[in-house]
């Protein structure tokens, strides 16, 4: 759900990542969205699961997620993960 994907972001960047992970995973119930699962990988990281980071990140990437998927301003972030992630 994009409602909730948007609402989860907006958590994320206020600093509230445990909020965020809650709206996030309720979109995900709703709508399988490569860029929910990106999104989930940053809030996770956020809040100190890099696991649960790397898992959500991995699966954004597999749905086919890229760089140029996301939006200008969530390139950095993208790019970081890959290369904290990438084996």
């Amino acid at each position: 759900d994009i409602y909730l994907d948007t609402r989860g972001v907006a958590h994320l960047r206020a600093g509230r990542p445990q909020q965020a992970v809650s709206d996030l995973t309720a979109g995900l119930e709703q709508a399988q969205r490569p860029e929910t699962l990106f999104h989930l990988a940053l809030a996770n990281e956020k809040r100190g699961s890099t696991a649960e980071a790397q898992r959500w990140f991995r699966k954004a990437v597999d749905a086919g997620l890229t760089e140029k998927d996301v939006h200008p301003l969530e390139q950095a972030d993208f790019n970081r993960l890959r290369v904290q992630f990438t084996n």
